[in-house]
Formats: structure tokens, sequence, C-alpha cells
């Protein structure tokens, strides 16, 4: 019986195929007695590796060849007959095994088992995971309340025991009316159905639009209707607002506008002028003018589409477009149209426009002074001159609607409080 033979040829040393079937087996070692030990310690573990000093055959000029180790000193050649090699994986077989795990015996067959079936006293083994607590219980979901009508009830989740009265009114108001998104769902409220057609009866009134045929070559621009609510300084609700917006992001420059600039109040010169009130002890009176841009006259000639839930009273509303003889919300031009509109209006009456800011208006007569400033559409007047004062406001009145908001008290965000003391800002 010829014994196995191992061979060196996978580290490509270049040793002849015939001469490495031969009667035994050479294991090159230096020392073998150190490496059967390691062997031995290391055959225990499964996972433990060998490692055998990296060695490399020389041919000689006789033809022989000699292996050396990486010292370059000679390695022992030591032959094994067949037991020994017999001897050596017997070994390992033994090893293997007792690393192997027990073969269930007779008493855990499944004849045994089905004779004798699991009890509660049985010993279970321990569960992978740790159970859910909330295991097989279902989520809670979010039910609307019906009688609100209100998906996501604001007093379940604000309280206002701390807040004042009109905070508390403020947040009640929010809450209770709904703002539509749409046409069809502010047709269907009453309240915002009238607050479109006031708004309507403002565009008529003031001229803002004709229908024509739209020309070749024109593109009209579209529009929608904006919603919200106006309330009063306690909180409460003082009244529903629609307004009719352009779409001017679709405007084309050079086309549909020119210029966009439009100058407002600067903060500072307001400041000046309540300082000046309070130590000269002149009132302070405020204004507000309705839909301030639908005044201002429009150069460009701009077509825009119908309304949305319009009524089209016969067929003659059928490829018809509005064409724009003042300017809309919405527009790039119009805060620009609509101060030139009051400028021309204010240089009517002998008011000087002032150089430092162009929205301070300012009248000198029989030694006393009338000044009037303009933040859009919101306007402060005071001066030591009450009738020019009155007369101005009835002015004002006939050439625009104006709304007149008394004593001064809020303006761009900051609450006026007027004492004997002075005026407190706030």
């Amino acid at each position: 019986m010829k014994p196995n033979v191992v061979s060196d040829k996978s580290k490509g040393d270049g040793v002849d195929s015939d001469k490495s079937k031969g009667d035994g087996v050479f294991i090159k070692l230096k020392t073998f007695e150190k490496q059967m030990s390691s062997y031995k310690q290391n055959a225990t573990s499964p996972t433990a590796t060998q490692t055998i000093p990296e060695e490399r055959n020389l041919s000689l000029d006789n033809g022989e060849t000699k292996a050396v180790n990486h010292d370059g000193e000679e390695a022992e050649m030591i032959e094994f007959c067949a037991d020994d090699t017999e001897a050596v994986n017997s070994d390992e077989e033994e090893t293997t095994r007792s690393n192997l795990p027990a073969l269930p015996t007779k008493e855990f067959s499944a004849h045994n088992i089905l004779d004798n079936p699991i009890t509660k006293d049985t010993p279970q083994p321990a569960p992978r995971y740790s159970q859910r607590p909330n295991k097989c219980v279902t989520k809670k979901q979010y039910e609307p309340d019906i009688k609100t009508n209100v998906r996501y009830p604001i007093n379940n989740y604000v309280f206002s025991h701390r807040l004042s009265e009109p905070y508390t009114l403020t947040i009640n108001q929010l809450s209770q009316v709904s703002i539509p998104s749409n046409v069809q769902d502010a047709l269907a409220d009453p309240s915002w159905k009238e607050a479109m057609n006031e708004e309507m009866k403002t565009l008529q009134k003031n001229s803002t639009w004709e229908l024509v045929a739209l020309p070749e070559g024109k593109k009209a621009i579209g529009c929608r209707w904006v919603y919200t609510i106006k309330l009063k300084a306690d909180g409460s609700l003082d009244r529903y607002k629609a307004r009719l917006v352009a779409k001017g992001y679709a405007q084309k420059y050079g086309i549909d506008y020119q210029e966009t600039f439009a100058p407002v109040a600067k903060l500072n010169t307001i400041c000046i002028l309540i300082s000046i009130a309070a130590n000269r002890d002149w009132p302070l009176q405020q204004f507000d003018v309705k839909n301030a841009f639908l005044n201002g006259d429009l150069k460009e000639e701009v077509y825009m589409e119908l309304p949305p839930g319009i009524i089209k009273q016969s067929s003659e509303h059928e490829g018809r477009v509005c064409k724009l003889k003042r300017a809309l919300y919405g527009f790039k031009q119009s805060p620009r149209a609509w101060f030139r509109r009051f400028t021309l209006a204010m240089k009517a009456t002998s008011y000087q426009q002032s150089n430092a800011d162009h929205t301070l208006f300012v009248k000198h007569k029989d030694g006393k002074v009338t000044a009037l400033i303009v933040y859009v559409d919101d306007m402060i007047l005071t001066g030591d001159d009450s009738e020019e004062m009155r007369t101005l406001q009835e002015y004002l009145s006939a050439e625009f609607e104006m709304k007149d908001l008394g004593q001064l008290k809020y303006f761009l965000g900051i609450e006026v409080t007027r004492s004997k003391q002075g005026i407190s800002l706030s």
C-alpha cells in the first residue's frame, strides 16, 4: 500500500512533480516537537489555525533538492509511515467529534414525545427576544368630533386660561372660522359669497376693466380669489374679506410692465413725526384707503382672464377677456401706479413732497403746518391747523374711498398709547 504524498506545488517553488511521488510523506519542519505541541493545543479549538514557517526548496548542482527555511538553515526531513499518519488522523477525528452536539437519544424520539406530551411543568427554552408590551393592542386612531366639524380642534391643544381676553377671542375666532381654499367652498358659504360680491361691486365702481376680445399675439394673465378675515383690536371678528388677485408672476418685463419701484415711509421719519406731535401737542389721526391699488392707472396694455366663479350672462362673454384700465392686486406695477396717483392728488392741493422722505407731504399756511405720511395705504395726519386737516380729509374722501380710523393706536405693528405725560410706543 502506497502512502499518500503531500506536495508543495501550490507555492510555485519549481519542485519536480515526479520527485513529489514517493513511498513516504515528508513534512518539512525545523523542530517537529514544537509544531506537534502547538497542533495538539489548537486542535481543540475549531477556529484555531496552524502557522508553519515559510520555507523554500533549493536545487543543488547534483540534481538534489534541499528544503531551506526563511533563515537559510537546512530543515530537518522526517519520514512517517502510513500507520503514523493514520494515528494523527484518528486524533483529529476524536477532537472534532467532541465539539459536535450530542445526538438525541431514544428518550427524546418522536414516538416518546407523542406518548408524553409537553406540559406546563416541562421546562421551556428562554425566548430569543423580549415580549412587546403593546403586542396585539390596536393602535389608537383619531376620530373627529361630528358636532364641531373641525378635524383638529385647537381647544384640545391650546389652553387659554393664562391669556388675556383679547388673545382668547383671537384664538377662538381662528379656530371657529374656516377659510375656504377654492371658489366652490366660498360660494357655498353665504358670508364668503357676500364678500366676493362686495369685491366685484368695488371693481365695477372703479371701472377696473372692460370686456374685449383677446387680440392676436396677446396673452391673458390669470387671476384667483384670496380669502382672509379681519379682526378688531379686542380680537373679535370684524369682517370677511375676499380679494381678486392677478397672477403677476406670469407678466413679462417690457410687455406687461416697465417700472415697479414705489417708496414707502421710513420708520425713522414716522418716529420723528410722532415725537414732534408729542412735544407740540398735535393730534394724530389715522386713515386707511380701501382697495388702494385699484386706484392706480395703468399705462401698459394688460389683459386678464375672467374671474373664477363669475356667472356668464350671455354668449357674448364667451372668448372675452378683461382689458385692465386700473391696477389690480398681484400686478408688479400696482404699488408704483397707486403711489403716482396719490402723489398727483396731494400736489394738486398745494402740498410739497419732502426730499428726505418722498412719502411725507407738508403744507405751510398762515404760519401753521400740516403734515401727512403714507405707508402704502395707511396714513398718519398731524399738524396745528385743524381746519386744513379737516379740508384735506374731505378732499381725499372725494378722490378715494377712505376709512377714518380715529386717533392713532396701531401702525405697522406698533402700539401707540398717548397720555398727559407723552406718547408711548410698544
